[in-house]
């Protein structure tokens, strides 16, 4: 999970997740609850990136804020090598 740079204005964040039927890993972002700010609005989601996959993709700590951009490394739990570095524009 990371929050967006300008979370303070837009109330946005962006979770990693695993689905199943067809398997995928998923990077989507959420909006707060205008109801609730301590919870997500699930209705908000925009997904920004699947990953299909038999081979499963992990991801540790590896968010990286900058000041226009949220950086992500993703890599293969197989070969434990990175494969790709997402950049998603805030």
């Amino acid at each position: 999970m990371a929050f967006d740079p300008k979370f303070k204005a837009n109330h946005k964040f962006y979770i990693f997740y695993s689905q199943q039927n067809p398997k995928r890993s998923v990077i989507s972002e959420f909006q707060v609850s205008a109801n609730k700010p301590d919870e997500a609005d699930i209705n908000s989601e925009r997904i920004i990136m699947e990953i299909p996959g038999p081979i499963g993709i992990t991801m540790g700590d590896n968010w990286f804020s900058g000041r226009t951009d949220i950086y992500i490394l993703l890599w293969e739990t197989a070969a434990w090598r990175m494969t790709r570095t997402i950049s998603v524009r805030a």
